[in-house]
């Protein structure tokens, strides 16, 4: 019979596929896989591991499969037939045939071009290359794009070339070569590895990290490509044979070394009581610092949470702090508030409101109340009312992107068991359901000011009525106020509202517009003792000025390179000395101080002042308002046990030793002098010291026994002039009991010694084994 060859027939495979020839990739609903099978795309469904549709319409090998960024339920399909097809994959119907006119060998889809792609073609003289192409107004079935050469001699594997972030850069490996094209710049960087050879490259979706895989089963993680330094190679030595392919889960953040916007949240501030800097220290703690004399004074633990350093983060998952965000004195600076906040993206926000009360006899804050989640999101001012002469409960302010402002006032909390006071929230006001930036109180507390929006509303903190509001409607739509000021002395009745592009100065009496100028404002900043009142620009101008007038008081450009963070008008230790003529009149009473984002704490003078010796008698009145530390503590006890000792006032009784054995565990290790310099005291305290009666009897038993020798050679002399006739034995007999007496004398006087030996024996005889352990191994 005559083979017929009128048809032509195709040769389709059924089984024994490879799936895993190119990327598998997922649905963003986790619903389903599509996988490359020769001439067809399998989608299997995750719940039953079934093939549910087979996207069919290639006439050769598919190269890659990749869902749409931008329709979750369409999938694009590249093949050697020159062709890239569009697909609703959930129903297996074609959308869209791209012809490109030379064989794909690898597709990539990048968020940010909605109607463009790239891929690898082969071009002349068999060199792969890559491409940008687009459909760009293009109708049809059936659309040619136009392409673009990006880079030259790339791997036709998909595994072999990847895009970073936003398509900032793109990362291609052959062989024994790693190239990096910066796309806006269009440089390139090149790596090569000649005892290596790369199999895999990957870029981390959100930072500039690059993830190779090795032939040896290395994997080489490449960061700082942006730096113009050497870039940071990091090594992990996971597989004994090749990486096949490696990519990054989807939400994995890699650490990079980013500070954060502002270094110290809190702002500047001073304590009422010690008249002292407060800012953020360490994470988690305030730290008090004492301008006059440039000392580090003391450290308080707000979250009290161990800290944990990373000396190479970008190895390790990024350890993500509770932060001081706020801090707010009273007027006394009986009371402290703070609000600590943890926010690490994944997780819900851990936010806290704390209240701290001064202790005088302790002289340091102790937690008196906790608030979990006083605010549904990030909290923007905490502030506490000032009072006057007026016999008012503690009241404080804070602010949030809630859209709330919640006033907190300290209440009796008495029972049977204890007297006790803590803080609730007796009032919250809201406006317009707009966050609340910013809040601050007039110069008496009467007033209460609340930034909403491009909206400024003042109310009664009293009863919460809204009195009046200020529009910035010279302001665009996206230019929100940022921060809000009273005036002091007589500026008290203005009101200084700052945004990203004007600083406004409202007329609380006659609810106007006083005036209003163009200026990038970043720091505002009030004098308490003055009208003054400065601002900081985003590029480090300052300006100093009096809200009455227009006019600046003082100007100067570029005050410092990094941008200011903080500011603050400090007032000056000597009040009552005579003013200096050469200061400016802004300078008379406080002096302005500002953090710059490198953390450096600067000030403008007019002279450079001169080094002097530091007032001790302030620098020990200060010290003695501060809290006490574990190891002053221990120190005081052991000088006070040493000034009892050496009054024998006291008779001491059992062993001194062991109890300083004991309170020196119980100390921190890390609050505890050097071991040479606690050896001497230590073992002083181990020698038990004879009372002053003890004394004292051994100095009558001398004084005795001297008295009774000489009344006996008395004795003795008198004898041989009244009896000269007497014989020698009896001469040699009263001789005999004399020296007798003395014996017994020098015995008692021995026993004594040998008494008071042995209870110093039995004494050290009561330190355990644990105790002498400890001292073996220290000295």
């Amino acid at each position: 019979m005559a083979a017929s060859m009128d048809e032509e027939m195709a040769i389709v495979q059924k089984a024994g596929a490879n799936l895993v020839s190119e990327r598998p990739v997922f649905s963003p609903d986790s619903r389903y896989v599509l996988c490359c099978c020769g001439y067809v795309v399998k989608v299997f469904s995750l719940a039953s591991g079934e093939c549910v549709r087979e996207l069919a319409g290639h006439k050769d090998f598919i190269t890659g499969v990749k869902i749409n960024p931008h329709n979750q339920f369409q999938a694009f399909t590249s093949s050697l037939d020159k062709t890239v097809k569009v697909w609703d994959y959930p129903d297996g119907k074609l959308l869209k045939t791209f012809s490109v006119g030379f064989p794909v060998h690898a597709l990539y889809l990048l968020k940010q071009e909605e109607e463009a792609g790239y891929a690898v073609i082969k071009g002349k003289g068999s060199v792969l290359n890559l491409i940008w192409f687009s459909w760009t107004n293009r109708k049809g079935h059936t659309i040619r794009v136009e392409t673009r050469e990006v880079l030259k001699r790339v791997s036709g594997q998909e595994k072999h070339l990847a895009f970073g972030p936003e398509g900032s850069f793109i990362a291609s490996v052959t062989c024994n070569k790693l190239t990096v094209l910066f796309t806006k710049s269009e440089k390139v960087k090149e790596f090569e590895r000649p005892k290596n050879e790369f199999r895999c490259v990957a870029c981390h979706p959100t930072d500039a990290c690059i993830a190779t895989g090795m032939q040896d089963g290395k994997i080489f993680l490449w960061r700082g490509l942006f730096q113009k330094k050497e870039v940071v190679r990091t090594i992990y030595h996971w597989h004994t044979l090749p990486v096949g392919d490696l990519t990054f889960s989807p939400e994995v953040h890699i650490p990079q070394l980013i500070r954060s916007p502002n270094p110290v949240p809190t702002g500047l501030l001073m304590d009422p009581r010690s008249h002292t800097l407060v800012l953020n220290g360490r994470p988690g703690h305030l730290q008090w610092y004492n301008l006059h004399t440039d000392r580090h004074l003391y450290n308080l633990d707000i979250v009290w949470q161990n800290f944990v350093s990373s000396r190479r983060p970008w190895e390790a998952p990024e350890v993500i702090y509770t932060e001081i965000e706020r801090t707010a004195f009273d007027q006394k600076g009986d009371w402290l508030a703070t609000l600590e906040r943890r926010a690490d993206g994944l997780m819900a926000e851990e936010i806290k409101l704390k209240f701290w009360s001064f202790n005088k006899e302790k002289q340091s804050f102790e937690l008196n109340t906790t608030v979990d989640c006083p605010h549904q999101g990030k909290v923007n001012a905490l502030v506490f009312q000032p009072h006057f002469g007026a016999d008012l409960p503690p009241t404080a302010v804070s602010a949030g992107d809630d859209g709330k402002f919640k006033i907190w006032t300290l209440v009796d909390d008495t029972d049977i068991y204890r007297e006790n006071v803590c803080w609730t929230c007796d009032s919250v006001g809201t406006y317009r359901d707009l966050a609340a930036k910013d809040a601050a109180f007039s110069e008496d507390g009467s007033l209460l000011a609340v930034a909403f929006g491009q909206s400024l509303t003042i109310w009664d903190p009293y009863t919460i009525d809204l009195k009046t509001t200020f529009c910035h409607t010279f302001c665009t739509e996206k230019d929100c106020i940022r921060q809000v000021k009273f005036g002091h002395g007589n500026c008290c009745p203005y009101v200084i509202s700052t945004t990203s592009s004007h600083l406004s100065v409202w007329n609380i009496l006659s609810c106007s517009l006083l005036w209003t100028v163009s200026c990038e404002c970043a720091v505002l900043v009030a004098d308490p003792l003055s009208e003054y009142m400065a601002v900081f620009s985003a590029t480090s101008d300052l300006t100093v000025f009096k809200p009455s007038s227009p006019d600046p008081v003082y100007m100067h450009n570029k005050v410092v390179e990094p941008s200011v963070v903080a500011a603050i008008f400090f007032p000056k230790q000597n009040q009552g000395a005579e003013e200096q003529t050469d200061e400016a009149p802004w300078q008379k009473r406080s002096e302005l101080y500002f953090m710059t984002y490198d953390q450096d704490l600067l000030t403008l003078q007019k002279d450079a002042p001169q080094q002097t010796r530091k007032d001790m008698t302030q620098v020990d009145q200060l010290e003695s308002n501060l809290p006490p530390t574990p190891f002053s503590m221990y120190l005081s006890q052991v000088r006070q046990g040493k000034q009892e000792e050496d009054s024998h006032a006291l008779v001491q009784h059992g062993t001194p030793g062991s109890v300083a054995i004991q309170q020196m565990l119980q100390t921190p290790a890390h609050v505890l002098p050097p071991v040479s310099t606690l050896c001497q005291s230590f073992l002083q305290m181990l020698l038990v010291s004879k009372s002053s009666q003890e004394r004292q009897d051994d100095e009558d038993m001398e004084s005795d026994s001297d008295e009774e020798e000489d009344n006996n050679q008395s004795e003795t002399s008198d004898s041989e002039m009244e009896e000269d006739a007497a014989t020698g034995s009896a001469s040699t007999v009263k001789q005999s009991t004399s020296q007798s007496e003395k014996d017994s004398s020098s015995h008692d006087q021995t026993s004594n010694q040998s008494d008071s030996g042995k209870m110093h024996m039995e004494e050290l005889k009561e330190l355990s084994s644990s105790d002498l352990l400890w001292m073996k191994r220290i000295f």
